[in-house]
């Protein structure tokens, strides 16, 4: 009998973005399908498909900054909403980029206490869950946060782009080639519950 002693090659558990590789972009459509595109009243940043430089994916999103955003409301950012996570649950979330600018860019995790995704303007209650920072870069490299859900049972979870405030590299660019969130495996799991609360 003979024994293979080659790894199992485990599948990745799914992707709970939904179009997380922004493959899915229709003609016309200001955004990858699933993904909300800055408003037009936004002066600040804009989004086009990019599909040169890209690391795995057919299409990717290329993100342009005139100036920072940081203090503009989220319902005018980049952003997509994930609406099928549990509470108190550990999660990875990791992106590839390629930031070609001097600027530091961060997606913002926040849940927020509602059944479905809100259009905005009015923010509803919520909490910020962490801050994904992208510094630039020299190529694509990948970036990655690890964050726990809280304990109320309905929530939605809102993923969106800011450029810092202290940005002063003007235009501005950066390629978003793949988001990519999963349920965190038993090590991360575990280095969480390990951590000092009052750190996280």
């Amino acid at each position: 009998m003979v024994v293979s002693r080659e790894p199992l090659k485990l599948k990745p558990p799914p992707n709970l973005i939904r179009n997380g590789d922004f493959s899915v972009w229709h003609p016309g459509s200001p955004a990858p399908s699933g993904f909300d595109a800055p408003r037009k009243s936004n002066p600040f940043s804009y989004i086009e498909p990019e599909t040169k430089h890209l690391t795995s994916v057919p299409k990717g999103v290329r993100q342009t900054w005139q100036a920072s955003d940081s203090g503009d409301s989220f319902f005018r950012l980049f952003r997509t909403w994930v609406t099928d996570l549990r509470p108190e649950t550990d999660y990875r979330f990791t992106v590839q980029a390629d930031n070609q600018s001097k600027n530091t860019v961060a997606i913002l995790v926040y849940e927020y206490y509602v059944p479905q995704a809100v259009p905005g303007p009015e923010r509803p209650e919520g909490a910020r869950l962490g801050i994904l920072e992208v510094s630039p870069t020299d190529g694509f490299q990948e970036f990655a946060l690890d964050f726990t859900t809280g304990g109320k049972d309905v929530f939605c979870v809102m993923l969106f782009v800011k450029c810092r405030g202290d940005a002063k590299d003007f235009p501005a660019t950066c390629i978003w080639d793949d988001w990519y969130l999963s349920k965190a495996s038993a090590s991360v799991s575990a280095a969480n519950q390990s951590t000092d609360p009052a750190e996280k």
